[in-house]
């Protein structure tokens, strides 16, 4: 009996598997990642800023039988056609996803695996394997290639996953993400998402990668390439088709499944618990980022305001009856409003309108100068 375990290609790539009888070896099945992005702060005339999250949605992942496999908030106006391979949204953002490639090694030696016809060949390392695939495939699409970075927040759903998986004996396999930087022939960036693993049993090498493009106008690249490793960071697994495996497993080895089916549940309270915390920084940071913005604003409005005040020669005031605060002229002791808004400037402090015959019929309301 063979189960697909999920192959989550580049938005939706994570992690590969195919489990069989005798052992579990990597194969695939499509899911995607949370992510959490960012719009464009805007400054309105009133020198207030809107919000710039984008709406999220929560796409579900579901193998051929219609069961629900994986799950992973997207930005409502990123499109998937899982079908294909393809991931769009606005700015032509446009993620690819190519087939994925699978080795196989024993002894070292490289050539053609007898009993499955994968290609037979040793894993030369992550540079090596850029520079032999990666970089001619996408020089052929004129790309030219810069560099590369791990990316372990993206590996870590896929090392989860494996760590998720009925085995006898130790974990036997590795998981690793990189993201490699590309230049367009205008000098526009592009990215590459490359997900890897490499499973050793003694002298036999199973391994395996996933690749991805992500090219999208020069204005949103950035900020697209946020939220798609976001997403990749916060893939969110249904545990059933995963304890359904592993219970199948148990019972043909004669294992206790119900001490495992424990370890399942901590393992997967633990996990939630992990992408919690992640959301939850996240949120400060950006809150954080957010609260440093308005205070920066509301300082540069404040100095800007008494300088201003000192253009004009402009005193600021206040009325003690309603609250209410005026600009009156600078310079002059105090300051009296009436009630249809007219005020009087007095360079004596002992002066009071409301005891000027000449002004009794009205009524005037002190404004206290503000420092």
């Amino acid at each position: 009996m063979k189960t697909a375990c999920i192959f989550i290609w580049t938005l939706l790539f994570v992690s590969a598997c195919t489990m069989d009888n005798s052992n579990a070896q990597n194969a695939g099945a499509d899911s995607q990642q949370k992510t959490n992005a960012t719009n464009t702060n805007t400054l309105q005339d009133d020198k207030s800023s809107k919000n710039y999250w984008k709406e999220l949605v929560n796409y579900e992942i579901k193998d051929k039988n219609g069961e629900l496999v994986a799950s992973t908030p997207i930005p409502a106006s990123w499109k998937v056609d899982a079908k294909n391979g393809v991931l769009t949204g606005p700015g032509d953002l446009k993620i690819i996803d190519y087939k994925a490639k699978s080795f196989f090694s024993a002894n070292g030696q490289n050539g053609l695996n007898p009993y499955t016809q994968t290609p037979q060949r040793s894993f030369p390392g992550i540079e090596q394997l850029i520079q032999q695939d990666i970089v001619p495939f996408f020089r052929q699409q004129n790309l030219t290639y810069v560099g590369y970075e791990e990316l372990p927040k993206v590996a870590k759903p896929n090392e989860w996953y494996a760590e998720q998986l009925y085995r006898v004996g130790p974990k036997a396999s590795v998981e690793k993400s990189y993201g490699l930087d590309f230049k367009k022939p205008n000098g526009d960036p592009a990215f590459v998402l490359i997900n890897l693993t490499v499973g050793q049993i003694n002298d036999m090498q199973n391994w395996y990668y996933t690749y991805s493009l992500l090219q999208s106008d020069k204005s949103v690249f950035e900020k697209s390439k946020k939220q798609y490793l976001f997403a990749l960071e916060n893939i969110h697994y249904n545990m059933e088709p995963i304890i359904a495996y592993n219970e199948a497993e148990a019972r043909r080895i004669g294992q206790s499944w119900d001490a495992f089916r424990q370890k399942m549940n901590d393992n997967q309270r633990a996990f939630e618990s992990w992408q919690r915390n992640q959301i939850n920084k996240n949120e400060a940071i950006n809150n954080a980022i957010m609260s440093n913005y308005k205070s920066n604003n509301e300082r540069m409005d404040r100095e800007q305001d008494r300088f201003l005040d000192y253009i004009y020669e402009r005193q600021n005031v206040q009325s003690d009856e309603t609250g209410q605060k005026y600009k009156v002229e600078y310079g002059y002791n105090r300051y009296w409003m009436n009630n249809d808004g007219d005020y009087l400037a007095v360079p004596y402090q002992d002066y009071d309108p409301n005891a000027d015959k000449n002004l009794n019929q009205v009524h005037w309301q002190e404004l206290n100068k503000i420092k």
